[in-house]
């Protein structure tokens, strides 16, 4: 077993590599720009986190998701593979010792959002860290004919200037048409770039759409007929909770999940879905990513996603273990027109946006100028109240404000309490044996976190800990609150809620006007061909799925995958010309023989089935006249070529 092959197997337990990840990985291991294309669940993460461990020194893992980049540390971390974080939420103190850190006592990945790069304090940092590999996951961000443009990643070939030399990039991606592709080399600079693509065609995947007026009807139907792990997709939070009830009503095991719900019922519904407690998880697209389960049979679409890219991301967490999948779209007239009317609401006049920001930035009590990179607990209840705000159209503003690099949103608080220790290991033993009041929480929080804690910041579970040291819960919070004002750690607790981050400090109405015409218009024009494409997919009744999922994305083939409805359909239609053609010759051949047949005679020894297609080539040869009917009701050749 090669070096390579023997650290996947040692930390991810598997022997091989899957598909092009081997391709991948050798390619930047030969210094290689390289851009990786590859459909969900085909692995992309490994194509960078093995390079990272074999070369010794730090990737750095340019993600958007903050959520994501979190739970792959810690996923990581689990694996005994060093990884840290650098994210908006943490405090100027945790991010300071990440950053020592990352120079001082290197991580094998240091996971950092788009818009970091952008900070000085981080640029000055990394010019000291010895960086091996650059990874942008993600990578269509930094297309706007992408489906979910980020200006930010305009920026990252920037950070090559700040290295001693060029270091190798490698880009990865699941959704990336040709014309996406060729901004991802152009905008990130990729010199002599080897580029990888593996197929966007699934062979086990059967996919199917169709215009229902009962939609949950063909819910249940579905359900019956495919059993095993099931994902629904709805557009609204409210549907999640209204569809999964329905769903339990029917003695369908099933649960939700949306971005708006408290840490704890996110990881206790996430968690009973992944093991099979719950069969079907009923959800907005806040969930899926990162989420590792292959034995999904099937994904259904209750509402309409508004690109391919998205609709084609979702169904793809389905039969990620090679065994057949289904996915399955429904869709009616309503649907059709919500998602034409989307376009309207997802983007609010530029008078609008510009109302919202000055608002926000009202509230908090912000000069032009100042605010940058500070992070606020947003109420958005009271901002609405306080300046008649709509808060659906001010999230949607936000949104827009993102895109334009003023503002950063966080829906919901999804980490963990942290805590570092400030005093070295002699210094807290002494403490511990002058206060032994606080000795189990200390011993404690090394024996499940380790050397670590000096070092850095660590996530912890103050339930976890409340349980092993046999102290409340409460208790456990107000001894860690305690040891904090004793300057004997640094505790943060966890707080719920959404967050505001100024992604620069608070701008005027004309940088405003500015970026909206540079950025926002540009995206109105991409979202409309996009979901274009997707209403003409969803309506498609003869081509084959796949086909057309692979033409958008850039391959060319004419072979139908014979799985989805449409071939089914086709296939059913040549089985019934041929049976027909046969019918035809034989129907021609008796009435050959007799000057009249009576019907009986032409349906004597035919079944069920092939009786209608006998009487259904009776009709066309009367239609066309070569077969004629006399007053007795017998049927006899016309003698009509």
């Amino acid at each position: 077993m090669d070096e390579l092959r023997s650290i996947l197997n040692n930390y991810w337990g598997y022997p091989e590599f899957r598909g092009k990840q081997r391709e991948i990985i050798d390619s930047v291991l030969e210094n290689r720009d390289t851009l990786a294309v590859m459909p969900t669940g085909g692995g992309k993460s490994i194509c960078f986190q093995v390079p990272a461990i074999y070369l010794e020194k730090t990737c750095l893992v340019i993600s958007p998701l903050i959520a994501l980049m979190k739970d792959q540390v810690d996923a990581l971390i689990s694996r005994g593979i060093k990884a840290s974080t650098v994210f908006s939420g943490m405090n100027a103190r945790e991010i300071d010792i990440s950053l020592d850190n990352a120079i001082y006592n290197p991580p094998n990945l240091l996971y950092v959002s788009p818009e970091r790069l952008q900070n000085h304090l981080f640029r000055e940092r990394l010019k000291q860290m010895e960086i091996g590999l650059v990874a942008v996951d993600e990578a269509h961000c930094i297309s706007q004919w992408g489906h979910d443009f980020r200006p930010s990643y305009l920026q990252i070939a920037e950070i090559r200037d700040l290295m001693p030399e060029r270091i190798p990039m490698v880009a990865l991606t699941a959704s990336a048409t040709p014309r996406v592709q060729r901004d991802i080399l152009k905008y990130l600079d990729m010199s002599n770039p080897n580029l990888i693509k593996t197929s966007a065609g699934r062979k086990n995947l059967s996919l199917s759409c169709y215009r229902e007026s009962d939609k949950m009807g063909r819910v249940i139907k579905a359900l019956q007929n495919v059993p095993g792990s099931t994902l629904i997709y709805v557009r609204n939070r409210r549907k999640t909770k209204e569809l999964a009830n329905d769903l339990n009503s029917m003695s369908f095991s099933s649960t939700y999940f949306h971005a708006g719900l408290a840490r704890e019922t996110k990881f206790k519904h996430q968690e009973n879905w992944k093991s099979g407690k719950t069969r079907i998880m009923v959800c907005t697209n806040a969930f899926g990513m990162g989420i590792d389960k292959s034995d999904v049979r099937l994904v259904v679409h209750y509402d309409l996603p508004d690109s391919i890219e998205a609709y084609y991301q979702e169904v793809g967490r389905a039969g990620r273990d090679g065994k057949l999948a289904f996915g399955l779209l429904i869709y009616n007239e309503l649907d059709i027109d919500s998602i034409n009317e989307l376009g309207q609401a997802k983007y609010p006049d530029l008078e609008y946006i510009i109302k919202c920001y000055n608002a926000i930035g009202n509230y908090y009590k912000l000069a032009l100028g100042s605010g940058e990179s500070q992070v606020f607990d947003f109420p958005i209840e009271k901002v609405c109240h306080s300046f008649d705000l709509n808060a659906l159209e001010l999230i949607r503003a936000i949104n827009l404000l993102e895109k334009m690099g003023f503002l950063s949103y966080i829906i919901s608080q999804n980490w963990s309490s942290t805590v570092h220790i400030l005093l070295d290991p002699k210094e807290l033993y002494r403490f511990q044996v002058e206060n032994q009041e606080d000795e189990p929480l200390i011993k404690s929080l090394l024996r499940n976190y380790g050397g670590e804690l000096y070092s850095q910041y660590v996530s912890i579970d103050e339930d976890r800990l409340s349980k092993i040291s046999g102290i409340g819960l409460e208790g456990v919070k107000t001894r860690l609150k305690a040891l904090r004002k004793r300057k004997i750690l640094d505790y943060h607790q966890s707080k719920a809620g959404p967050k505001l981050i100024f992604q620069v400090g608070r701008s005027g109405d004309s940088s405003l006007k500015e970026a909206y015409r540079k950025i926002i218009q540009k995206e109105k024009e991409a979202f409309h061909e996009r979901s274009n494409a997707a209403l003409n997919f969803y309506k498609e009744e003869s081509n084959c799925r796949m086909n057309l999922i692979q033409s958008y994305f850039g391959e060319n083939t004419a072979i139908p995958c014979g799985k989805c409805d449409n071939c089914i359909k086709q296939n059913k239609k040549g089985e019934h010309s041929k049976e027909l053609e046969n019918a035809m010759n034989e129907l021609k051949t008796l009435l050959s023989t007799k000057e009249t047949v009576t019907m009986e005679e032409i349906t004597r020894t035919a079944s069920k089935r092939s009786e209608s297609i006998i009487l259904e080539a009776l009709r066309l040869y009367l239609n066309s006249g070569h077969v004629g009917k006399n007053g007795d009701g017998h049927f006899y050749l016309t003698g009509k070529n």
